[in-house]
């Protein structure tokens, strides 16, 4: 497990646990993407405590010197999250162009698309992890 900024995560190999290869099959049948490596990356959870946040980012690359190109995956074509927990205040993920937010909800599930079909990023995923207010936040990412 390491630290970033104010949350812990830790990223899962399919053979950690056979609910994980379970999980990317359920991906699949709802994305139609092949989540398995190199195709993906592995599966991320994450724990953000009171006050855990992420600053506003892209999931997909902004340069051709990201780190995600030396993976050899490519670029982030989308982000699947899911909720492991309910928070009491705070902790949603916004949106900033699209001006939406979606609150922490347990087992609630959030798709998009990072990339517009040409391969370009899509400027309207701009997202970030609102402070967590109360409670505890859990959650784990696909990309």
């Amino acid at each position: 497990m390491r630290v970033c900024g104010l949350f812990f995560s830790a990223w899962l190999k399919e053979t950690a646990h056979p609910i994980i290869g379970r999980l990317d099959q359920r991906i699949t049948l709802l994305t139609g993407l092949n989540v398995q490596p190199p195709y993906a990356e592995y599966l991320q959870v994450v724990n953000y405590g009171i006050g855990g946040h992420y600053e506003p980012h892209f999931d997909h690359a902004t340069s051709a010197s990201s780190p995600l190109f030396r993976l050899n995956t490519g670029n982030r074509v989308a982000t699947f999250m899911i909720y492991l927990s309910s928070v009491d205040a705070g902790g949603s993920t916004a949106f900033i162009h699209a001006n939406f937010s979606v609150p922490v909800l347990e087992n609630a599930a959030l798709f998009w698309w990072n990339l517009h079909r040409n391969g370009q990023g899509d400027g309207d995923t701009l997202h970030a992890g609102c402070p967590v207010l109360v409670g505890d936040k859990w959650g784990k990412r696909l990309s």
